[in-house]
């Protein structure tokens, strides 16, 4: 550059000098386009080391972002890897613990069907024994007894309440004839009552042996057929005195009032 400027001078100073002056502004012109040039490469430097720093930025932010994602999506499957693990390790033990129910309840149950085998053969050996008929045979025999006892009882029950009842009604009739005498309807009817009175007394003096000997007896007579001779003779005696309590509030009371009016 130096010597084509020497050479420019060279040409100038053979057709004119050059002053000192031109020189200094061609100088500073000169060095003013290399300013501008400098300049001119510098915008251009920042402009690519900012279109450079723009796109990294831009890369960095991208990739960012594309790790996050795949952080968050790695987050979620080992979150569900675990919590699969978790799941699968409860099943496990729940089924663990189902084949150990099981095991303890098959064991129990043979041990059950152990027992019972052994029971069965007991038993067996039990139906086959003589001790076991003689049992049986005295069990028959007691509840037979007590069957008989019981029936026993209840006759007698019936046969006492039907006595008491026959006793009740007799005296209704006998001890107030004097209220009901002049009437000969009323005559006919007490007389019919003491007549089934004395009846009912009849047949319980001939049920009364046969109850007693049915516990010492039992061969003697029925039981079921004593039993039912003593309901009936009740059920008479019953019917007997509603038809005397009824004789004496018709009959009997009114006359016995009237008679407590004249007295007073």
């Amino acid at each position: 550059m130096f010597n084509f400027l020497l050479g420019v001078a060279d040409q100038r100073s053979n057709s004119q000098a050059v002053t000192k002056e031109q020189f200094t502004e061609l100088e500073n012109g000169i060095y003013e386009r290399m300013k501008d040039v400098q300049d001119m490469a510098h915008t251009i430097q920042s402009d690519q080391i900012s279109f450079l720093n723009n796109n990294i930025t831009t890369l960095l932010t991208v990739a960012g972002i594309i790790i996050a994602i795949v952080g968050i999506f790695a987050s979620v499957v080992l979150s569900k890897i675990k919590q699969a693990d978790v799941d699968a390790a409860k099943k496990m033990t729940a089924a663990q613990e189902l084949m150990d129910n099981a095991s303890t309840m098959m064991k129990t149950a043979k041990d059950l069907g152990v027992q019972a085998n052994e029971k069965i053969n007991d038993l067996e050996k039990l139906l086959t024994s003589k001790k076991l008929e003689e049992k049986i045979k005295n069990l028959e025999a007691a509840a037979e007894v007590t069957s008989r006892l019981e029936k026993q009882v209840q006759a007698t029950f019936n046969l006492q309440h039907a006595q008491r009842l026959v006793d009740s009604i007799r005296e209704t009739y006998t001890d107030n004839r004097d209220y009901y005498n002049k009437d000969q309807l009323l005559l006919k009817k007490a007389y019919d009552a003491v007549s089934q009175c004395r009846k009912l007394d009849f047949q319980i003096s001939q049920c009364a042996p046969e109850v007693n000997a049915l516990v010492n007896y039992p061969n003697l007579h029925n039981s079921e057929q004593v039993l039912g001779e003593a309901n009936n003779i009740l059920r008479r005696a019953s019917a007997l005195q509603e038809e005397s309590i009824d004789f004496y509030h018709e009959h009997i009371l009114p006359a016995k009032e009237r008679e407590w009016e004249k007295g007073d």
